[in-house]
């Protein structure tokens, strides 16, 4: 019956994340992760530079500065945010010994006694 339930996962998309389901969760969390911050981080970018722009050819109308300047502000509070949860992430890590960032299913591989 184990040998059913670890069957091997292959999947085409990515394919140095095979093998049964813990272990390809367990390498495509970290992966997920990652992306997520490629992904947040390039919008901060796109958001404070069209921001910018917004603000260069707002051509002094104060409505448009508001605009920008809020634009700019979302775009700073995004990248704080995800370096914030990064940091914390990591500080529970130190603390508790759990790597959140690595996450090792392995042990769930073991019968149960």
């Amino acid at each position: 019956m184990y040998s059913i339930v670890s069957a091997q996962v292959t999947n085409l998309a990515t394919p140095t994340l095979t093998g049964n389901g813990t272990t390809f969760f367990g390498n495509f969390i970290p992966k997920l992760i990652s992306l997520l911050f490629i992904v947040g981080s390039l919008a901060f970018f796109f958001m404070f530079l069209i921001g910018a722009i917004r603000w260069i050819t707002s051509g002094g109308d104060k409505a448009q500065i508001e605009g920008a300047r809020s634009q700019i502000t979302q775009a700073v509070i995004g990248l704080v945010l995800m370096v914030s949860i990064w940091a914390i992430a990591k500080l529970l890590e130190t603390v508790l010994g759990i790597k959140l960032l690595n996450i090792d299913l392995t042990p769930l591989l073991q019968p149960a006694p």
